[in-house]
């Protein structure tokens, strides 16, 4: 969301917004990237298991990063949105206060 548009919404409004992202990125590491990774490592533990190398193949370890990548991007995407409102928010006080 454009920088500009945050600073003429109404502080409620901005406050509302940023606890929505804050609940759909808790949401989301919880629920998309802890699983993934978890998942990710488990994999590779199995791997380390002495005659179990060979049962591991590249796009089976290549298909489980992608998706740590993908849920990573996404979380980055929900960072940078909330940081926005987050600035608004800091310049809609200062502008408050003085």
């Amino acid at each position: 969301m454009a920088e500009r548009s945050l600073d003429h919404m109404p502080l409620r409004d901005l406050f509302t917004n940023a606890e929505r992202l804050i609940r759909e990125l808790t949401d989301h590491l919880d629920n998309g990237v802890l699983p993934k990774l978890a998942d990710l490592e488990r994999l590779l533990k199995s791997a380390s298991e002495p005659g179990r190398r060979d049962e591991l193949s590249d796009p089976t370890v290549r298909s489980h990063a992608a998706g740590v990548l993908s849920a990573d991007d996404f979380t980055s995407s929900l960072c940078r949105q909330l940081e926005d409102y987050l600035q608004a928010i800091d310049r809609a006080v200062t502008k408050t206060l003085e």
